[in-house]
């Protein structure tokens, strides 16, 4: 086991560090990706729910959302999945109140103990809406659930085992789970077993005899107390002792706070059972109550917050609940401290006057708790002891001699022991292990029968077969043999397996465990030869499970049967046949039943060891073997039950059993009750016996007379319609009662009277006109209490003559006539009943018999005769024709169960209320069951499914039908009961059921509601897209999707249910008008932006090129384009806009909000053009300035008109900047260009305003004269300043206009000055000559002439220093060595060309050169 305690932080839970370490790298919380699912699997409750528990609380700080839903299998357990998902979103607002959406929230989500994918798939929808980084941890012990669901991060909890040391005492306890009847009966067979067996360990066990007596007297108590509680309780020994004193510290009329109360006893000394009938007896004086039962085994092993949890599920509240009621709770068997501060948190929410009872054997444990009100349980001395074995063990106080040796025996054993399980082991298991199951001592081989078992066994097991694994049951009535059987032939084939195992007792094993338990179980016992399931996988593997009682627990072992390898047998014994067929198993061996002879001696054999026993036995023998053939007689034949047993017990389980087993709840009101009263030994068995068939236990005369029948019994009669039941009455004035104790007789008489249709008399014929032995004084007794408790209802009371003599019939029968009606007649009478006649209660019938054991045949004759008038007894004129008031064969059990506690109590009883007091419990119980089948109905299961999973057909057909089915279920079962009664459990019953399916009709309705919606979204989209009118799409639609949801919803309607569709149809209205809405809003803005875009693409680009070119007629121009473009589009979205059938002022609206848009285009143009005005300026300015009227560029050759070009650009660009003033869309004339050129171009007023200090400058202002501001672009104010700026970087240009020109006059004018002529020639003479005595000298010159030139032009020399003197030096100087080498190569590759022969020659050798010259070198030549 992994061990988790929740000690202080949780750091000290075993093995968590290891846990959190691994749990952490698949957690990776460091990542911010998608939601990260993890699983945490472990088989049973290992420890996941504390682990998990753990790491939500060590980690949920990181996280933004956070929440732990615990043990979501019981929250979805009978409730519509929807149910999870809202306990969801109430606990992460509870966790995290200011938190409104988790769509960008990193959360963390714990789902503990889910077993389901269906829940998985309803949190599934909340996962979606998680932020990145979030984790989803899911804890389950289903490894299969988590791979169905894709969740691949998977981490196990390692299970820790333990081993196990010896033979387990617990193998031989077979007879754990016998059925309490059968207990009853063979009691005295094991304590006489235990006298054989069990002699002389006893006191070997023993080393402190003073521990020895206190400890087993406490443990003995324990066991024998706990059994009273299935009664009231009050027959336990000193019960009124413990609750005088109990009553005092528990104060329960006290109002006042919370009152704790512990109950301490040594060792198990009955405060078990003490606190048990405490509760039981005070639990109705509050208001809220729970049995806290173990509380050792319910904490062991867990988190001490699941007792807290159980606590809370057992009294079905909540904390806030509790606040203000009264409040009981008892925790039986604390032995921690931390249990009780576990629940100390819960008793601080209970209300005043609770009470809180602690029961312990560690007295310490109060002391430390501060537990100051603490009761002591008194050791029980050895004659209690005696007591308590007396009386329920042999069920009386009186025993034969042939069992005193074994009572004191056993009483003996029990003061003596120290531990209360080996006590038990000892008293119970010991005996049956002799008598039925140990045959390990021996090879088995004198069981009886053995051999013909192990012969049909052996076919059966086929042990040579290599096939698949092989699955064999073992059915035996009761508990014949099996487990017995099953032990021989494990042993006896033990060996031809690789690995094997015996699991005995699987019932006590998987007793209030999980299921899980009975594999790990298997693991464990299975682990010395095979220690996992890969192992198995090729082995021949041999498993017993015996005394499998649930279909569950096979569930549980056939994953372990996949593993076997071929050849495997698995064999399963059972008492259960149904079992074996509900699982598939096919191979099933029925033990047959073992005849008296064979029950003889097997007993012999077993309990005595030999074959002849002394005398002083031999009566036990015969007595344990009529018991034994009794009840085998029963499971092979007639069904009985002991109804009430000898002191007063009402049989609740056993009548259960035996009304399920005679199928009487199938009956109605077609059954008939009969009973038998009369003196003991007067042979009321044997005829009930003769004459219905029964079973009944009948006195052997050979071995005396004495009580036979004790109690009431009842059994079904055989072959006698319609159904009768038989009560078996115990005999009156017999000797083991005495004359003293008569209160039995009396009451099972009225209860007979008051239940049976039919009550037989039974009196032998001497004792007619006797007053005790014709039982007339309780005849008297009993018509006396029955007219006080009852109301009339006849009854037919048959006065059955037994051994009649030869007096006639015809003089016996008024005799007693006249005895019944003096009795009638004495019997005081209430008042409602004075004048009531004897008929009106019991119609009298007189039979006679002859003797069964003188006249046997002529018995058997009169009894057959008689059991024909038993023959359909309920029909008019029957027998049992009085059928007033009679309670339907289901509620038979609670009928009587009802009678016999207001007998017991002597409480008057009005059959009419009484009536109807059993319709509502049985009416209420059919209710709850056909509720029960209906949450499992398959088809209601899979309509639900298929509900969540989408939209279904016929919804309100198939649900009304499967309601209409239980409805009708409940009504055929229930037809017989009190009609108001019936009728008003069937209104609730199908209140509940309507509660139930609602959120399955209210999810078919969302599916119709959505689904029509987005019916009607496509249909109206393809609409608009084929070109339907707007309006005309949206109301046809509308009209179809909703005619088609009223249809829908009708065939959604369930009949049995008055719901209103009205407020999910208002709803799909609200969504359709909204979806219109947003559609309308969308179209109506793709139509606005449609035609704006046709007007801006219509006017932006031509009304910029119009204010580029700016001139006079360029507003104008832009005025009629404008007008032109903008009714063009109004009268398109005009024409658009008539199918959306709009008011006319919103129509209005949205054209003129078109038109602003179209004048707000050519605005923003004109306030784009303005921003560039200056460019625009300059642009035009340089294009008038530099081109000629024939757009040609000038060259400045001096001739021209400089100042006069000038003034005609700078008037152009002053005109584009008039013109770009303000927007001219309208028809007001304006005066802008003139006051332009006079402020700007006018240089005489200018010279005039300079001199003039009183003249005003006109562009000194921020308007424009009659201008409204909105108009204006370029303010005065600006155009003067950016015409400021404009002339500054024009003057560049004129300037360079002004010095080519005057370069060009100086390059016209090339001869230099005449004095520079005469100086040239008077200086230079002297060279002249010189040149003239030596031609060389010219050529010389000339060749540096030529070299010069076309360095000139090879190194562009101009052009260098056009960009600067000395950025022209340094081109020059890195150009000037490439360009020499360059023309030396050129001038070296001409001189060593060939000559031409001719001149074609020459000619094609010059093309050569020229084609081969680069292109640098042609224009080299060229220059040259």
């Amino acid at each position: 086991m992994t061990i988790f305690a929740t000690i202080s932080n949780g750091r000290n839970l075993v093995g968590i560090d290891r846990h959190m370490k691994a749990l952490n790298r698949k957690l990776d919380l460091n990542s911010n990706k998608d939601v990260r699912m993890v699983g945490i699997w472990t088989r049973g409750g290992d420890g996941r729910s504390a682990l998990a528990k753990y790491v939500y609380q060590d980690m949920c700080q990181q996280f933004e959302s956070h929440c732990f839903l615990g043990n979501v299998k019981t929250i979805s357990q009978g409730r519509h999945s929807a149910h999870l998902h809202h306990e969801f979103l109430q606990n992460i607002q509870r966790e995290n109140p200011n938190k409104q959406s988790l769509k960008n929230q990193k959360v963390l989500l714990v789902a503990d103990d889910v077993d389901k994918v269906k829940q998985l798939e309803a949190l599934a929808g909340d996962f979606s809406s998680f932020g990145p980084g979030s984790v989803v941890i899911i804890t389950t012990h289903n490894k299969h659930l988590l791979d169905s669901y894709g969740i691949q991060d998977v981490y196990k909890v390692d299970i820790l085992t333990f081993q196990k040391s010896g033979d387990v005492a617990e193998q031989f306890k077979k007879h754990e789970a016998r059925e309490e009847d059968l207990d009853k009966v063979a009691s005295w067979r094991r304590a006489l077993t235990n006298l054989a067996s069990i002699s002389g360990d006893c006191s070997l066990k023993c080393e402190d005899e003073s521990k020895l007596v206190d400890e087993i007297a406490d443990k003995i108590s324990k066991k024998l107390m706990i059994v009273t509680t299935i009664s009231n309780g009050s027959n336990l020994v000193g019960i009124d002792t413990h609750m005088k004193a109990l009553n005092r510290k528990l104060d329960l009329n006290s109002n006042k706070g919370l009152r704790v109360v512990g109950i301490w006893a040594r060792g198990y000394n009955g405060r078990s059972a003490l606190a048990k009938y405490v509760y039981q007896n005070i639990c109705q004086h509050f208001d809220s109550h729970c049995f806290l039962g173990s509380v050792k085994r319910i904490s062991h092993g867990r988190h001490l917050s699941h007792l807290h949890e159980e606590f809370l599920i057992r009294i079905q509240g909540s904390k806030q609940n509790l606040k203000d009621q009264k409040v009981l709770l008892v925790a039986d068997d604390v032995n921690k401290l931390e249990q009780l501060d576990a629940l100390a948190e819960d008793f601080n929410s209970f209300g005043p006057g609770s009470v809180v009872i602690i029961t312990t054997q560690d007295k310490q444990l109060f002391v430390s708790a501060g537990i100051k009100l603490v009761y002591e349980v008194e050791l029980l001395r050895f004659q209690k002891v005696c007591e308590l074995i007396r009386t329920f063990a042999f069920k009386k106080r009186d025993i034969s001699a042939a069992f005193k040796l074994v009572y004191y025996r056993a009483t003996n054993l029990a003061t003596r022991w120290e531990d209360d399980s080996k006590m038990v082991d000892e008293i119970t298991d010991r005996i049956s292990k002799e008598l039925m199951i140990d045959t390990t001592r021996r090879n088995g081989s004198d069981l009886e029968g053995i051999a013909a078992h192990m012969k049909a066994l052996h076919r059966l097991l086929n042990l040579n077969s290599k096939k698949s694994v092989r699955v064999i049951g073992i059915w035996a009535r009761g508990y014949n043999g099996r487990s017995a059987l099953a032990k021989f032939v494990y042993q006896n084939i033990c060996q031809h397996f690789d690995s094997h195992c015996f699991l005995e007792s699987v019932k006590r094993i998987s007793q209030d465990r999980h299921m899980s338990h009975l594999h790990e179980e298997f693991m464990i016992r299975i682990q010395g030869e095979c220690l996992s399931k890969l192992r198995l996988k090729n082995q021949k593997v041999l498993l017993v499970a015996d005394d499998v009682n649930k279909l569950e627990q096979l569930d549980a072992l056939a994953e372990d049967f996949n593993c076997f390898g071929p050849g495997s047998i698995v064999i399963i014994t059972t008492q259960d046949k149904q079992l074996l067929i509900s699982s598939g198993i096919k191979l099933v061996y029925e033990v047959e039943l073992l005849r008296f002879q064979n029950v003889r001696g097997l007993f012999r054999q077993l309990a005595f060891r030999e074959k002849d026993i002394s005398a002083a036995f031999e009566l036990s023998l015969d007595r344990a073997t009529n018991v034994a053939m009794e009840w085998l007689d029963k499971s092979e034949g007639c069904c009985s039950v002991q109804l009430i047993d000898g002191d007063g017990i009402y049989n609740v389980s056993g009548i259960d059993h035996f009304i399920k087993d005679v199928k009487l709840a199938d009956c109605g009101l077609s059954y008939a009750v009969v009973s038998i009263m009369g003196p003991q030994s007067s042979g009321k068995s044997t005829l009930l016996n003769h004459l219905f068939g029964t079973n009944f236990m009948e006195m052997d005369a050979f071995k005396g007379r004495s009580q036979t029948t004790k109690g009431i019994w009842l059994a079904r009669c055989a072959g006698i319609e319609p159904c009768t039941l038989v009560m078996d009455l115990e005999g009156t004035d017999g000797r083991e009662r005495g004359e003293d104790d008569t209160a039995f007789e009396k009451q099972s008489a009225l209860f007979a009277l008051a239940i049976s249709d039919i009550v037989l008399i039974n009196m032998w014929c001497h004792d007619i006109g006797r007053e005790q032995a014709a039982n007339k004084p309780l005849l008297k007794t009993v018509f006396q209490v029955m007219m006080r408790l009852f109301s009339p209802r006849k009854t037919t009371m048959l006065f059955v003559i037994r051994d009649k003599t030869r007096t006639p019939l015809e003089n016996l029968e008024p005799v007693l006539r006249e005895d019944i009606q003096k009795i009638w007649d004495s019997v005081p009478k209430p008042e409602a009943h004075k004048e009531t006649p004897l008929s009106d209660f019991f119609n009298v019938e007189v039979v006679a018999l002859s003797s069964y054991e003188e006249k046997e045949e002529q018995f058997k004759e009169q009894i057959a005769s008689l059991r024909q008038r038993f023959m359909h007894s309920i029909a008019p004129g029957g027998l049992a024709g009085d059928r007033r008031g009679v309670i339907p064969a289901s509620g038979f059990a609670f009928s009587a169960d009802q009678i016999w506690r207001v007998i017991k109590e002597n409480k008057d009883l009005d059959l009419p209320a009484h009536k109807v007091m059993v319709a509502t419990v049985r009416c209420e119980e059919i209710a709850n069951e056909k509720f029960a089948h209906f949450i499992t109905n398959g088809d209601w299961r899979q309509l639900d499914e298929e509900v969540q999973a989408g939209p279904v057909s016929n919804f309100g057909k198939s649900l009304t039908t499967i309601l209409g089915s239980c409805l009708s279920e409940y009504d055929g079962e229930a037809t017989f009961f009190d009609e108001g009664v019936r009728s008003s459990k069937r209104q609730q019953l199908e209140e509940k059921l309507l509660q139930l399916v609602n959120p399955a009709f209210q999810d078919v309705l969302g599916h119709i509601r959505w689904g029509m919606l987005e019916k009607f979204k496509a249909s109206f989209d393809k609409a608009l897209g084929i070109g339907e009118g707007f309006s005309s799409a949206s109301q046809d639609w509308f009209k179809t999707c909703m005619t088609q949801f009223d249809e829908e919803c009708a065939c959604a309607i369930i009949e049995q249910a008055n719901w209103d569709t009205s407020k999910v149809r208002d709803k799909l209205v609200r969504d359709i008008e909204a979806h219109i809405s947003s559609v309308r809003t969308s179209k109506l803005s793709e139509l606005t932006s449609l035609y704006e875009s046709k007007v801006h693409e219509a006017l932006s680009e031509p009304v910029e090129a119009l204010l580029e070119g700016a001139n006079d007629e360029t507003w104008t121009t832009v005025k009629k384009l404008h007008r032109r473009e903008t009714e063009s589009a109004v009268s398109g979205l005009s024409s658009a806009l008539a199918g959306f059938d709009m008011e006319e002022e919103t129509r209005d609206i949205m054209v003129k909000s078109l038109q602003d848009y179209s004048r707000g285009v050519i605005e923003t143009k004109a306030k784009e053009e303005a921003g560039r005005v200056l460019m625009r300026m300059k642009e035009r300015f340089a294009t008038i300035f530099s081109h000629d009227s024939d757009s040609m560029p000038r060259v400045w050759t001096g001739k021209e008109d400089l100042r006069a070009i000038t003034k005609s650009a700078r008037s152009a660009s002053l005109k584009l900047l008039s013109v770009m003033a303000v927007i001219r869309l309208g028809d007001e004339p304006d005066n802008i260009e003139k006051t332009l050129n006079v402020a700007l171009l006018d240089s005489t007023k200018n010279e005039a305003s300079k001199k003039s200090i009183t003249t005003s400058d006109p562009l000194a202002s921020s308007t424009w004269d009659e201008i409204p501001s909105s108009r204006t672009l370029i303010t005065p104010v600006q155009c003067k300043s950016i015409w400021r700026q404009f002339k500054t970087e024009t003057e560049y240009t004129v300037t360079q206009a002004i010095s080519a020109q005057e370069a060009n006059r100086r390059g016209n004018n090339w001869l230099p000055p005449p004095w520079a002529i005469l100086a040239l020639i008077v200086l230079g003479f002297n060279e002249f000559m010189t040149l003239l005595r030596n031609p060389l000298y010219l050529g010389v010159i000339f060749v540096a002439f030529l070299l010069a030139k076309a360095l000139w032009t090879q190194l562009d020399i101009p052009g260098e220093f056009r960009n600067g003197a000395l950025p022209g030096l340094i081109s020059i100087s890195a150009k000037f060595v490439p360009t020499v080498m360059n023309l030396i190569k050129n001038l070296a590759a001409q001189g060593e060309a060939p000559p031409a022969a001719n001149p074609e020659n020459r000619r094609s050798s010059n093309n050569t050169s020229s084609s081969e010259n680069p292109p640098d070198q042609k224009s080299s030549s060229k220059e040259d």
